[in-house]
């Protein structure tokens, strides 16, 4: 039988473990992760590249990042992304946009990154459509929805948070007639400029 703990041993447990070793040892099962990939991967860069002191901020600021970071779906994504990006050279050559969208990244749920992969392929799926905005945008509810797994309830509660991070628009905010004409409803979202301009490291961050 399982023992049922009080509130002060859950205290002193807690305590215990960051004083002691424990939260180095939590520490250090996240980066050997990242490090494991970088070396047994096939990597090939030019050894100044590695003594720059972009590259060596980009991985203090990738290790800090996996500190915070609760499920090992987001240890993946985050080490995905850094190794992806040394493998593609991406992240010797946009040291920057790297930091920002670690930063984003890092603020993100495994859910909420895996919607905005779906939300990168529904664009592009309905980039030519002649659909009218308000049903295309029950279309990708439905389609966010049936990726998922969720209700379009929680599609839309998902969505209205992402915009806090300026990934998504929504139609009125790209569309001044459609501002004018609006009712009642919930609008279509779009992948904003940021956002496709970060397409490739989000995508580096998702495994589907």
């Amino acid at each position: 039988m399982m023992e049922i703990v009080s509130g002060t041993a859950i205290g002193k447990f807690v305590a215990s473990v960051a004083a002691g070793k424990g939260i180095e040892i939590y520490k250090n099962r996240k980066r050997e992760k990242l490090l494991t990939a970088l070396q047994n991967g096939e990597l090939s860069v030019e050894s100044n590249q590695l003594q720059k002191d972009e590259f060596i901020a980009s991985y203090l600021a990738t290790e800090l990042a996996l500190e915070k970071s609760i499920s090992d779906a987001k240890v993946d994504a985050l080490t995905s992304m850094f190794y992806k990006g040394v493998e593609s050279q991406k992240l010797f050559e946009q040291y920057d946009l790297y930091q920002e969208v670690l930063s984003i990244v890092t603020d993100l749920s495994d859910r909420e990154l895996h919607l905005m992969y779906h939300l990168y392929q529904f664009s592009q799926q309905s980039l030519n459509s002649q659909t009218d905005s308000d049903s295309l945008a029950k279309q990708q509810h439905e389609y966010l929805a049936g990726k998922l797994g969720i209700s379009r309830e929680m599609v839309k509660a998902m969505l209205v948070r992402l915009r806090r991070t300026g990934l998504i628009l929504a139609e009125s905010e790209l569309n001044d007639e459609y501002a004018l004409m609006f009712q009642t409803g919930f609008e279509l979202m779009h992948v904003s400029q940021l956002a496709v301009d970060l397409k490739h490291w989000i995508v580096f961050s998702v495994e589907i």
